[in-house]
């Protein structure tokens, strides 16, 4: 659980751009049992960011999951661009 009421904020706008589902399985998800989830990893470049790249996720998905981009859900409009423009390939 979190510990400060801006770490509840954040839990709570994660929890809520995750519209209370796993991000991985897309099967509901407790507010007060999920992971946050990098849906492009963190060892891969991706952000911290709640709002473009964490969302909800079961533990156990979570762990299964890892490193494999293959097996998350497809990220929001967002993601991408903030991806595309990391790569030059937008401004």
């Amino acid at each position: 659980m979190p510990k400060t009421f801006t770490e509840y904020l954040e839990r709570k706008l994660i929890y809520d751009l995750s519209g209370g589902k796993c991000h991985i399985c897309n099967q509901p998800v407790s507010f007060d049992e999920f992971e946050k989830e990098h849906v492009f990893p963190k060892s891969l470049g991706g952000s911290n960011s709640p709002v473009t790249n964490i969302r909800a996720a079961h533990q156990f998905c979570n762990s299964q999951k890892s490193d494999d981009l293959t097996q998350s859900q497809p990220p929001d409009a967002l993601y991408f661009m903030e991806f595309a423009q990391k790569l030059g390939l937008v401004n």
